[in-house]
């Protein structure tokens, strides 16, 4: 009898499994079909619409229709449609001078532009060891001419700088003006594969001093040489200066600024990301095989972004590390590499979210300092910091003077010299300038601000300086 029941439940209990299976599986294809028929839906709709403006417009626009054009604008038009900051369209012009430069087919001559408060092309800085320096071209002068063509026909910081672009060992005619004595200056500067430094460093009075301005390909080997460097001379401390490091939102980008997190810190988790189906992926953790147990402070202001806003709160979160200087842009997106279409153009879209270990969304408001310090009134080349005078790099030394005392890394008498770090080890000496823009640099990413009297990292916008110039032109 006990066998009948027992077989009996067993069937009733199969039966419930089976349906159950059979109602889930069925509200799920069901969720799945009706996305299907609205996104069916809703791109007929667009179809339709874009269809309807293309028959009145052929039908009655006066004048010749440039095709290729109008698809790169109106394919333009659709990215921007998404009110993603960072999302680009590359038209193929573009793109290809875009591989170029990874490539290092397509290269500068080692210097950064800024416009001033009169829209008036400076050079801000001009890199050691290159083809901009082997010139003598010298920083604080007015880019007038290039190649032969009025600087004030180009509309952007990054026009002026595709211009200044060219195959290796080609000349750029660079005329410029230098107003100490009104002195038009005219330089033959000869392209070449040039690697603009990343990460450069600076030992202060005991205090080691680590400017990162990108997260590109051969960023963490600089990065790590200066750790290293700063290991051996014994410092008290480590002030990272991560202000106006906007560059990169890809997910190299992010990589690389986790594995810099993890060269530093003990053992725990960075990041992770959300893409759209809501599946989280964690970012690189720290494995503390390498720790540096010193005190750190972050720099930070309104143009730090993307990979550098969770460099920040990495090195804050697993090294009780203080973050000084102003809130940061809130840029917590994570982009694509460029996805290539059919003729020749490709897209770069937001694929996900990024989110630091303490799960704190910091996009759109920003990450808040520990220690609130405001800029000089007279820091407004974001290429060059003067650390004699730089007003947040000097309350940074402050920060972590305290910080050093009380935990015993105050030695008991500063080195009085100041000692220049190498700025790049050798090996990595042949990479490109340019190269990496989709290697943790889109040339990219960042959108905010204008370029009057302000240049922050680069941005991919065609016709405007929002975030202003690239890596070295």
């Amino acid at each position: 009898m006990s066998k009948k029941i027992s077989v009996s439940v067993a069937l009733a209990i199969a039966l419930i499994a089976m349906t159950v299976t059979f109602a889930v599986t069925m509200i799920i294809s069901m969720r799945i079909f009706d996305n299907t028929v609205s996104n069916v839906m809703q791109k007929q709709v667009l179809n339709n619409k874009i269809a309807e403006v293309d028959k009145y417009v052929r039908g009655n626009f006066y004048g010749q229709i440039d095709e290729t054009y109008l698809q790169d604008r109106t394919a333009k038009g659709y990215i921007d449609g998404l009110r993603s900051s960072g999302s680009i369209y590359y038209s193929a012009t573009e793109y290809a001078e875009l591989l170029d430069m990874e490539s290092g087919k397509l290269v500068g001559i080692g210097i950064e532009v800024m416009r001033d408060a009169n829209n008036y092309f400076k050079i801000a800085r001009v890199y050691p060891g290159s083809p901009a320096e082997t010139a003598k071209i010298e920083e604080g002068g007015y880019i007038t001419e290039v190649d032969g063509v009025e600087a004030k026909n180009f509309t952007s910081i990054k026009a002026l700088q595709t211009a200044m672009q060219g195959a290796q060992g080609t000349t750029l005619n660079l005329t410029c003006l230098y107003n100490v004595n009104n002195e038009v200056k005219t330089f033959a500067v000869q392209r070449v594969n040039y690697t603009a430094p990343t990460v450069e460093s600076q030992i202060i009075d005991g205090i080691a001093y680590i400017h990162i301005s990108a997260f590109t390909t051969g960023s963490y080997a600089e990065f790590d040489y200066a750790v290293r460097q700063a290991e051996n001379s014994g410092v008290m401390g480590i002030v990272f200066d991560v202000r106006n490091n906007a560059t990169s939102q890809n997910e190299f980008a992010y990589t690389e600024a986790c594995r810099m997190v993890a060269r530093v810190s003990p053992l725990g988790k960075i990041g992770y990301y959300q893409q759209k189906n809501n599946t989280e992926r964690a970012l690189p953790t720290s494995d503390a095989e390498v720790l540096v147990n010193l005190p750190m402070v972050v720099l930070v202001n309104g143009n730090t972004a993307g990979a550098a806003e969770l460099f920040s709160t990495g090195i804050r979160n697993l090294n009780n590390a203080q973050i000084a200087g102003v809130k940061t842009a809130g840029k917590a997106m994570m982009l694509s590499s460029p996805q290539r279409l059919s003729d020749g153009s490709a897209v770069s879209v937001t694929i996900a979210k990024v989110y630091p270990a303490s799960r704190i969304d910091y996009d759109t408001v920003g990450v808040q300092p520990d220690i609130e310090v405001a800029p000089g009134a007279e820091e407004t080349n974001p290429y060059k910091v003067d650390v004699a005078t730089d007003v947040q790099v000097l309350r940074g030394f402050e920060i972590l003077r305290g910080m050093a005392k009380t935990a015993g890394t105050l030695p008991a008498a500063s080195p009085a010299a100041t000692a220049s770090l190498p700025e790049t080890p050798e090996e990595n000496s042949e990479v490109s300038a340019e190269e990496g823009e989709e290697n943790g640099s889109s040339d990219d990413t960042s959108d905010n601000s204008d370029d009057t009297d302000n240049s922050t990292s680069s941005t991919n916008n065609d016709d405007d300086d929002s975030g202003s110039a690239s890596r070295a032109s």
